[in-house]
């Protein structure tokens, strides 16, 4: 594996453990099950992109797997960014209709 792979894996672990630790966050601060539920989609998503990153040892194509990985973290990021709005917007005790 090159250094720049190697570099790219170091950075994209680092930023998906940092995104736990925000959804983590969120989630405590969250007083309702359904946004809770919500933001489990966040933490699916991190969970993806890493799963995506075991691969990427044993790959001929790694750079395709980071891509894959960092477009499972965006998603992730969208998600718990949409729950903090919520949040913010109407407060912790924020829910679903629908």
């Amino acid at each position: 594996m090159d250094e720049d792979v190697r570099a790219a894996l170091t950075d994209l672990r680092s930023r998906i453990q940092a995104e736990r630790a925000a959804i983590a966050d969120l989630a405590a601060s969250l007083t309702q099950q359904p946004m809770r539920d919500f933001l489990q989609q966040a933490s699916n998503h991190a969970d993806d992109a890493e799963g995506i990153l075991i691969g990427v040892d044993k790959s001929f194509t790694p750079w395709v797997l980071i891509g894959g990985a960092r477009t499972l973290l965006g998603l992730a990021m969208q998600h718990r960014q949409r729950v903090e709005q919520y949040r913010k917007t109407y407060g912790p005790d924020v829910t679903l209709v629908g």
